[in-house]
């Protein structure tokens, strides 16, 4: 995992959670002007004991879990979320208990006879206010890669007040239509636009 220097991170100590191929997981708390964030990168392999893997991650999220810090959870848990299972409703119920949800809705793993999304990220969005996830087909392994994009509204102290500034100049709206053009309903913007 790699983060900025400008950003204070913190490792957390989870290692006594952790069994080989049942469940393995780093955590680290990131400190930003935005926001904080918890990252907790996970694997599960699909030979590992998934009951282990349930028990230790409901643990973890029990004793780490604290509402005024944003969580992330990603990594390869080896359950397909695309399709309805034991397994699936089985980690959603624990997810769902604290208010997470699944953001990918991609395969993340496609073969020549088969597809399925094993790899995952999973955010409580009644924190995050805005985020995105697309696939990055990089062609290095069997598993395709995805990209988050999170955007936190920075924090101000109450006696500065809020302020908001958008940089709007010629080259802004030329960047705006050129990267929007092949969105549906910008014809219709750009038409009044020009009136």
């Amino acid at each position: 995992m790699f983060v900025h220097n400008s950003v204070k991170v913190t490792s957390l100590n989870i290692d006594n959670y952790c069994l080989d191929q049942d469940f393995e997981v780093r955590a680290i708390h990131l400190d930003t002007v935005y926001d904080k964030l918890c990252i907790l990168p996970i694997y599960r392999s699909p030979l590992g004991n998934f009951n282990t893997f349930l028990t230790n991650f409901d643990l973890i999220l029990h004793k780490f879990f604290n509402p005024k810090c944003n969580f992330t959870i990603c990594g390869g848990i080896n359950v397909n979320y695309l399709v309805e299972s034991y397994k699936r409703n089985q980690l959603k119920n624990i997810l769902h208990s604290f208010n997470f949800s699944s953001i990918v809705n991609f395969p993340t793993r496609i073969g020549p006879n088969s597809f399925s999304s094993i790899d995952n990220v999973f955010i409580d969005n009644s924190y995050l206010n805005k985020f995105d996830t697309i696939p990055l087909v990089n062609g290095l392994s069997d598993h395709d890669a995805y990209l988050l994009t999170i955007q936190f509204v920075q924090k101000h102290n109450k006696d500065q007040g809020t302020y908001f500034k958008r940089n709007i100049n010629q080259y802004t709206i030329a960047d705006f239509l050129l990267n929007t053009a092949m969105r549906p309903g910008i014809l219709f913007l750009k038409e009044m636009m020009s009136i």
